[in-house]
């Protein structure tokens, strides 16, 4: 697997904005955004559902 894809999946996964941007600007290639497009809106969705069920879990 390629490790700038790696990095961006991860970036993605991670939801952290300005590491993409600096994985970007140190390979000096956009390849990296491949890998983190559909990681950062799956990452949100579950950060989102399982923050919520975590909540309920604890709550009760």
């Amino acid at each position: 697997m390629n490790p700038i894809l790696l990095l961006g999946a991860l970036t993605g996964a991670q939801t952290v904005t300005a590491a993409m941007a600096a994985i970007q600007e140190r390979s000096g290639s956009p390849v990296a955004v491949l890998g983190y497009t559909p990681a950062y809106p799956i990452a949100n969705i579950l950060l989102t559902t399982w923050g919520t069920i975590v909540v309920a879990v604890i709550a009760s």
